[in-house]
Order: structure tokens, then C-alpha cells, then sequence
């Protein structure tokens, strides 16, 4: 199963802004203070790993975005919805999307992500607090957090751990493989 992950509004509040190459939380706090919560729960579903759905990774790269992670979270990271070669310039085949990608919502953002790696529609999450233009029938698939709280809210973690058990007895009552990453494989996000 993959876990699409915004960092913003999730792991700390979405006030977050770039200084001097690093990210800075605008209101004080430290990045990823609500994180541990979603290592303990993840420690239960050893099968998950994370695709990052964060604009961290066109700003600091992908390699950077991941390193920041705390340790149980990066280890499970596998891609992000974001790909360097989209950057103007680059000469990559996905060159060509970058004006798309800086238009599109999150939720077209992890579409694409699923159409590309041919992932089934059933196996996936993602923890969100910006949901413009989520479309109605794939709401199921999202843990809509509060900005400020969240993943500090016992709220959201319920719902995530919900749609977790969901999602593994969904697999596992048609006999599915419950090891997902195995079959996945994300473009491998390559930076200069």
C-alpha cells in the first residue's frame, strides 16, 4: 500500500517557508514535531511505504526532502509525485509537464502518480489538509487533516488508522499479496 504524504499542515503546521536554503517554520515549533505519531502507527503496517506529495521536493529536492525525514518515515519512501525532470531545462521526457504540475491540485498531482506506476485505485492514502478539488468518489482514499493540528490531533490520527484497517482488510479478503513494495516501482527521482 502507499501512503502519499504532504509535510505541510500534516507533520507540523503549513507555515513553513524556505530561508536560506532551509525550511523555517514561520510560528516557531520545530519541522516534523507531529511525526512521531505516524511512526508508531506505521510501525504496525510494515507493507506501507510513503510516496511524497510535497512541494519540498521541487524546492529542495528529492534526495534533501527525504533526508529530513525522521528515520522510520524515510526509509519507507519510495518516490515522490514530483520528478525532476519536469524542471524547465532539464531535458527530461516529463520536461514538457512543468506547467502542468505548477497548475494542477494535489489530487491531480497523485492521480498521475497512480496512472504512471499502474497502481490499483484500491491501494493507496494520503493525509492532506488542501483538498481543492478532490473529487467527490476519491475521497475515501483521503485523510483531510486541519492545518494546524495536524497530525497532533487524535482526530485525523483515528481516521488515518481507519482507512489503514480499511484499506488492509480490503486486501486481504481477496487473498491479495499484503507486500505492496514489491510490485512498485516509481521512476527514480534523479537530481543534478
Amino acid at each position: 500500500m502507499i501512503l502519499f504524504l504532504d509535510f505541510d499542515g500534516v507533520l507540523h503546521p503549513d507555515a513553513v517557508f524556505l530561508i536560506g536554503g532551509h525550511p523555517i517554520l514561520a510560528r516557531g515549533g520545530k519541522t516534523f514535531m507531529w511525526a512521531q505519531p505516524l511512526v508508531d502507527l506505521l510501525s504496525l503496517y510494515p507493507e506501507i511505504s510513503i510516496v511524497l506529495s510535497t512541494p519540498w521536493v521541487e524546492h529542495i529536492g528529492f534526495s534533501r526532502t527525504k533526508a529530513v525525514l525522521p528515520e522510520p518515515l524515510r526509509k519507507r519512501v519510495i518516490g515522490s509525485t514530483w520528478h525532476f525532470a519536469m524542471m524547465p531545462n532539464s531535458g527530461g521526457v516529463l520536461s514538457d509537464c512543468e506547467d502542468w504540475y505548477d497548475t494542477a491540485t494535489r489530487y491531480e498531482k497523485i492521480a498521475r502518480s497512480l496512472k504512471r506506476t499502474n497502481l490499483s485505485s484500491r491501494d493507496w492514502v494520503a493525509i492532506e489538509h488542501n483538498i481543492q478539488a478532490w473529487p467527490q468518489e476519491m475521497l475515501h482514499h483521503l485523510v483531510k487533516v486541519d492545518r494546524k493540528k495536524g497530525l497532533s490531533c487524535q482526530v485525523f490520527l483515528a481516521e488515518l488508522k481507519a482507512r489503514l484497517v480499511e484499506n488492509y482488510l480490503a486486501h486481504t479478503s481477496r487473498g491479495t499479496n499484503i507486500n505492496f513494495r514489491a510490485p512498485v516501482q516509481l521512476e527514480t527521482n534523479i537530481e543534478a
